[in-house]
């Protein structure tokens, strides 16, 4: 295969990849998820057009485009890590991170006018392909440092979340920081390969990243209910998948019943604790006979109603949802008509 071909395929992967994911989106997805499958594109257009230069002037242009993807994408997916794994940081960091890739970038449109990026460009047609040879600037190490730093923010992001946060799932911060050290290793491998590695790279971080929002349609849990034609209110709601791995909660459900405060997303509830358990065989009725679907729950002199149901996506059943309403006025009333009745029948 050649150079040029490869580049060909990796760009018309990549555009593929992305109208999977436009298939799949939804308003809710992360806005830096998004902004990834938009630059992963042009980011390969630029490598397939190198690949196809024939002179200077026209390598010059593509590499502009390369580095479009090569700035901008690693702030990108730092920031999908910082959310995806629940990390906030203040305005003032973000605007500061987008103003440091945004100068970096400037440096790389200076090509050809300054040496600040490179301080020369060159090309050549061996045996029929472009071979472009560069000289680099002082901004190229600063690039590679930005790298590094995003790469290092996200390690500790990922770590932080992996043991502090139960709201995220480990599958998830795994998934998320792939494309992170992939990318890393790609980018020191430059130089190294006849081709360069980072299209592929890119299309590994497309499809994993499809995996993530695929997932995250059940993650959230709000959207999820949302789907569910579910009108939260006073209502609490506790999802789960068809593995009976915990999915998420809402605020109102998380009161009524603090335990699930300690349950991990994406992990089984089995044997997790007692109201793991209990939720488990409340599920497992209603998997046995989806006509079982109600039962009470008395939390702190309250007494709640539970009814399960399907979770669906679309038209396609994806898990269970358990819904809290408060019934404690109704069962007063049904205990002392019930005691009213035995009054009566004492009487008579």
């Amino acid at each position: 295969m050649t150079a040029a071909v490869y580049y060909d395929v990796m760009f018309i992967i990549s555009i593929l990849l992305t109208i999977v994911y436009a298939m799949l989106w939804h308003k809710h997805f992360d806005l830096h998820v998004t902004l990834l499958f938009i630059f992963i594109p042009i980011a390969n257009a630029g490598y397939m057009l190198v690949g196809r230069a024939r002179n200077a002037e026209m390598a010059m242009t593509a590499t502009k485009m390369v580095y479009l993807g090569g700035c901008y994408l690693l702030l990108f997916s730092m920031f999908a890590v910082l959310s995806l794994c629940h990390v906030h940081i203040p305005r003032w960091g973000r605007g500061l991170m987008i103003g440091f890739t945004t100068v970096i970038y400037l440096s790389v449109l200076s090509i050809g006018y300054t040496e600040l990026f490179y301080k020369s460009l060159k090309m050549e047609i061996i045996d029929g392909e472009a071979v472009v040879t560069k000289e680099y600037g002082i901004m190229h190490t600063v690039c590679y440092v930005m790298i590094v730093l995003y790469f290092l923010i996200s390690l500790v992001a990922s770590v932080y979340s992996w043991f502090r946060k139960h709201d995220v799932s480990n599958r998830t911060i795994v998934l998320v920081f792939i494309p992170e050290a992939v990318a890393l290793i790609g980018y020191f491998l430059r130089g190294f390969t006849r081709l360069e590695v980072m299209p592929v790279v890119y299309i590994v971080a497309q499809v994993l990243y499809l995996m993530i929002v695929r997932r995250m349609l059940l993650y959230d849990i709000v959207d999820s209910s949302i789907d569910s034609l579910v009108d939260a209110g006073a209502t609490g709601f506790i999802s789960f998948d068809l593995q009976y791995r915990y999915l998420g909660s809402n605020e109102t459900a998380r009161k009524i019943v603090p335990e699930l405060n300690t349950l991990t997303v994406d992990k089984p509830v089995k044997g997790v604790s007692d109201i793991g358990r209990d939720f488990l065989r409340r599920l497992s009725a209603f998997r046995a006979d989806d006509k079982w679907n109600a039962a009470h729950l008395e939390r702190d002199g309250k007494c709640y109603q539970v009814t399960v149901n399907d979770l669906v996506d679309g038209r396609r059943r994806r898990g269970y949802q358990l819904l809290l309403t408060d019934d404690t006025d109704n069962q007063k009333l049904i205990h002392m008509m019930q005691d009213y009745s035995s009054d009566l029948e004492k009487e008579v």
